[in-house]
């Protein structure tokens, strides 16, 4: 018989299967017998046995596993997770337009006095389905819809300078579309323009 993998149960289901394997033992069938046909490995049930001795029964309950608590209050995760998908950094006067994980970091920082490490906030938004991937449409589709075809010619920075096989830098592009404003992005006329 293949070996369980105890891990994908339940902690309910667990605490059956060893209650039922020391049943089974203490009404005289060997414990190998029954771990075999349990199909967990053979130490189990020697260690389910002995827990049975030292505590009875309620050794072999399951307990709730104890960690240590979130920093991040739950409030506090539906405020920024309402934050990042529906405002833009530049509404809390950060300088680029795009979430990132030191922003975020910052943001906590700033508004709930969190101290997070950059992979802590990565955990976090996994924890609230978001990602630190490049967006699909990021500041460039934005750019080139406000702009059409002539895009590049019309922001300041964003001319000239190429990286490697002939592609934009991410770098150039992040500051140059920094420098522009709200109005300019949106193709409002040149007098109409203010820097926020």
């Amino acid at each position: 018989m293949a070996r369980r993998d105890a891990r994908s149960l339940d902690h309910k289901t667990l605490e059956e299967i060893r209650t039922r394997a020391v049943e089974r033992v203490q009404a005289g069938e060997s414990p190998e017998d029954v771990i075999r046909t349990l199909g967990f490995t053979r130490s189990c049930i020697y260690t389910w046995l002995a827990l049975y001795r030292t505590g009875g029964w309620d050794a072999l309950r399951a307990r709730a596993l104890k960690g240590r608590p979130m920093r991040i209050q739950p409030q506090q995760m539906s405020w920024l997770y309402r934050t990042i998908t529906g405002k833009s950094p530049l509404q809390y006067r950060f300088e680029f337009a795009l979430w990132t994980r030191e922003i975020i970091r910052m943001l906590l920082a700033e508004e709930f006095q969190l101290k997070l490490s950059l992979s802590s906030v990565g955990r976090l938004l996994k924890q609230l389905g978001l990602s630190c991937q490049r967006p699909l449409f990021g500041p460039s589709s934005r750019i080139r819809n406000a702009f059409g075809n002539g895009w590049t010619r019309s922001i300041p920075g964003f001319g000239g300078k190429r990286s490697g096989k002939g592609r934009r830098s991410t770098s150039a592009m992040k500051r140059a579309y920094a420098r522009t404003t709200i109005r300019e992005r949106r193709g409002a006329p040149k007098d109409e323009r203010r820097w926020f």
